[in-house]
């Protein structure tokens, strides 16, 4: 049975090594790479959130701990306040097709909700992820801009699409 819930400091480990695997599987999805990236140590996370830095959600399964995550984080500046990013979606190569990412994006929207003055939710979704943006565009996001050269891997250009989601609207 699948458990879809936010993660806590406890799975902080689960989460970095998921994280290797989905830098190393998709390194053209995320601007970190494995040799610079904070997301792999789990003691940093951990207390990242402890302190509430930032929401993860997760898809757990039995056999395999967890297979799917989202982060969640709201600007900090009061003028921005309003905004939050999603960041760092990813579902194990072997998981998709089983729609855990949509569960956890839809646990990661609710909560959004929850904060109290959120009113709108961001992110940048790669030109070669075609089915996360169908699911973003399911989910009701709207594409409003492209970033040409956004990521570069190995000498490879790749264009993001920022995206955005109105919960004043829903």
């Amino acid at each position: 049975m699948d458990t879809i819930r936010p993660l806590a400091p406890a799975d902080a480990l689960a989460y970095a090594e998921l994280r290797t695997i989905m830098l190393a599987d998709t390194p053209w999805a995320f601007a970190s790479s494995i040799e610079d990236d904070r997301g792999r140590d789990a003691e940093g996370v951990a207390r990242s959130l402890a302190a509430g830095t930032f929401a993860l959600f997760g898809a757990f399964t039995a056999e395999v701990s967890l297979v799917s995550v989202a982060m969640l984080m709201r600007e900090s500046k009061l003028k921005r306040r309003h905004i939050a990013w999603i960041m760092s979606v990813y579902t194990h190569r072997e998981h998709r097709g089983r729609g855990l990412g949509e569960r956890v994006m839809a646990m990661l929207i609710a909560a959004s909700r929850d904060l109290g003055g959120v009113d709108s939710l961001y992110l940048g979704v790669s030109e070669r992820a075609a089915a996360a943006r169908r699911l973003y565009e399911r989910l009701g996001f709207v594409a409003w801009a492209t970033e040409r050269d956004a990521i570069r891997v190995d000498g490879v250009s790749y264009a993001e699409t920022l995206m955005r989601m109105d919960l004043r609207a829903r």
